[in-house]
């Protein structure tokens, strides 16, 4: 068996360099700069720029580089004898120094290799690109299965997550399948939701109205005053600071914005000086939140109005962030919020099957249990009133659009309401009552950055609300953003790009949700050139926890695409793609049984390092040796769908020595 450059070489200067500037934030990456004139003796003319990226679809984790994705892809199907030029010229190395003079970021991410130079190689080899086959078997948000394609190479991704497969059909499949007139689309669709958004929705908002900081609202113990429950009076690095003004005869107070650093104890009334308990404050705060919405859900309008002065020491608007800087709120601010809460309970009956209202699954869901343990049982009860209001109707529009999308359109019709879902997701990320605000850069802590930090979600002490929903929603999709380096993450700018990457690629891509444990009987046996894959690493992420938050929305939006048959299809209208059993997208919850995961809450009674003690903990699903079993496993399927002189690659970047 001819050995294949992978295993004797690779550039790895260049790839570290790729790697660390596209997955930097653009303010860290003039750090670079010295290292990229040493290899391609060119200063960039821009570095500290946007790009429109892959993983800025949808949110998802540990996300992989896109320049090593392809460079792996590359390698694992030439022979170590390729010309080491001809190999850099097919990758786009040889374009880097020319884009480095453009108003662009020069990465290999904004390069397309040359497929037409890569064919021509094959063509010694009597092959074509189409004839190669790389699987990625847990592709996560597809940087592998992406770069494979671009490529040329018949591409196949698989997961078990139903949120990941999604973002694999809308990253890989559909651009390729429909090309540019999909950007289009989906550009002009996301134009007029937030015309319509800014008609229907903007009313709930004061015009100047960015973003908000809210404190959580608790009555004292000890003297009944109203404390406004916050971190920090700092609203950015070096100011300016929230200023309180408390009156310790009524128990009440007032907020202003100061330059100067303000005095404020977090979790101590500030009236009587007795400490706060933290568990006991959210505990009530949750109490007094549940039972807010639960009138407004009623449909209880009498009782909802009965409760605004309840609803507005629940949920203290202090802040808000406007073009010209922060403003104390006023009784503008509180008279929208109010008029959400009231519309809500107004509207509750038409919005109901609109409303997330599934339970959190208590006892499966871990990454939620800071939340649950608060006694937040159902999804909806991660947003206030007007969070609340604002998402049921985004996703009773893009659910009655993608019905009459399909109507007009079939499944392509289905593929655009797929992005416009994926924008209600970006914004329910941003817009929720687990969010914090990050006085470093003035901005809102998103629920993922609390997953990021802490493997969990939980409440921060004050929470933040997002902009005003047509600019929140400008900003999800940026449909007016031409300009590469222009972008701040936006959807649109996202879709045009895998467009033009990928079209014209459509018979070449396939993508399951499917069970990795079944590989061999999803592709077949020896069908297989290259398997590429970054599986999961012990406890380092619970895929399946976290992604339960976006299954709500996704799942509503899209159940018009869903009955059809274009997504999750089991066979039943066009090719089958859902190969988990005992799972249905009617399910709020995702699958979990075969998640080769370690949960460190398993416990294993057995203890010892023999070989019947460890047996005999491989039988407790999730357990670290349960874990090392279903890899056993999951690499018998990988060695059986593999041809004769097929490749494996295995990304492992486990920082635990014992991990390896």
């Amino acid at each position: 068996m001819d050995k294949k450059l992978v295993e004797e070489w690779l550039p790895l200067s260049e790839i570290n360099l790729h790697a660390a500037v596209e997955i930097s934030f653009r303010i860290a990456r003039n750090k670079y700069r010295s290292q990229f004139l040493d290899l391609y003796g060119t200063n960039p003319s821009v570095f500290n720029v946007g790009t429109p990226q892959p993983n800025n679809l949808h949110p998802w984790f540990a996300r992989r580089p896109i320049a090593l994705s392809r460079i792996l892809n590359l390698a694992a199907v030439l022979p170590c004898n390729i010309d080491k030029d001809t190999f850099r010229r097919i990758v786009g190395f040889n374009y880097i120094s020319n884009l480095a003079t453009q108003k662009i970021l020069p990465i290999l991410l904004n390069v397309d290799p040359e497929r037409g130079l890569l064919n021509d190689v094959f063509k010694k080899y009597e092959k074509n690109s189409s004839e190669i086959t790389i699987v990625d078997p847990m592709a996560g948000g597809g940087s592998i299965p992406l770069e494979a394609l671009r490529l040329g190479f018949r591409t196949v991704a698989m997961e078990y997550n139903p949120v990941a497969y999604l973002i694999l059909k809308a990253t890989l499949e559909y651009p390729a399948k429909y090309g540019v007139k999909l950007y289009e689309e989906v550009r002009a669709e996301a134009e007029r939701l937030i015309c319509w958004a800014r008609g229907e929705l903007g009313k709930y908002y004061p015009e100047d109205a960015m973003n908000y900081v809210i404190a959580r609202g608790y009555r004292c113990r000890s003297c009944g005053g109203l404390i406004p429950i916050i971190h920090t009076t700092r609203l950015g690095k070096n100011g300016p600071y929230i200023k309180f003004s408390f009156d310790k005869d009524r128990k009440s107070f007032t907020v202003d914005i100061s330059n100067v650093e303000t005095e404020f104890e977090r979790l101590r009334c500030p009236y009587c000086r007795s400490p706060v308990v933290k568990d006991i404050a959210l505990r009530e705060w949750v109490s007094r939140h549940k039972r807010l919405l639960r009138v407004a859900l009623n449909g209880d309008f009498k009782s909802a109005k009965e409760s605004v002065e309840e609803l507005n020491q629940t949920h203290i608007l202090l802040v808000k962030q406007t073009g010209r800087g922060f403003k104390a709120t006023g009784k503008e601010d509180v008279e929208k919020f109010t008029e959400a809460y009231l519309d809500l309970a107004r509207l509750s009956g038409e919005l109901k099957e609109y409303i997330p209202s599934d339970p959190i699954a208590r006892r499966e869901n871990e990454v939620f249990k800071p939340i649950t343990d608060l006694e937040v049982e159902y999804w909806y009860e991660l947003f206030n009133p007007r969070q609340l209001l604002i998402l049921s109707e985004l996703i009773k529009y893009v659910r009655v659009r993608a019905e009459e999308l399909i109507k007009e359109k079939g499944e392509f019709g289905a593929t655009i309401a797929l992005y416009l879902s994926f924008g209600v997701n970006k914004l329910a990320n941003f817009n929720n009552i687990t969010t914090t605000w990050d006085d470093s850069t003035k901005t809102i802590r998103e629920l993922l950055d609390h997953y990021a930090r802490t493997r969990k979600i939980g409440f921060g002490l004050e929470y933040c609300e997002a902009k005003r929903i047509d600019q929140a929603l400008n900003w999800v999709f940026e449909p007016d953003v031409e300009e590469p380096t222009k972008t701040h993450g936006g959807i649109c700018p996202v879709v045009k790009y895998l467009c033009s990457w990928l079209d014209g690629l459509g018979d070449r891509v396939r993508v399951f949700m499917a069970d990795a444990m079944v590989l061999s009987k999803v592709l077949g046996g020896k069908s297989v050139d290259v398997i590429n894959v970054d599986p999961p690493y012990f406890d380092q992420h619970t895929y399946s926890d976290i992604s339960e938050f976006f299954w709500q929305i996704l799942r509503i939006t899209l159940s018009p695409a869903i009955d059809v048959g274009y997504l999750f299809s089991r066979g039943e209208s066009s090719r089958a793609e859902l190969f988990v059993s005992g799972w249905s997208p009617i399910l709020s919850t995702v699958p979990r049984d075969n998640e080769v995961i370690e949960r460190k809450t398993v416990k294993v009674s057995v203890k010892g390092r023999s070989a019947l003690e460890i047996l005999e903990r491989m039988k407790t699903p999730h357990s670290r040796d349960w874990y090392v079993k279903n890899m056993w496993i999951f690499f018998r399927e990988v060695y059986k769908s593999l041809k004769d002189d097929g490749v494996l690659i295995v990304w492992f970047t486990h920082s635990d020595p014992e991990a390896w």
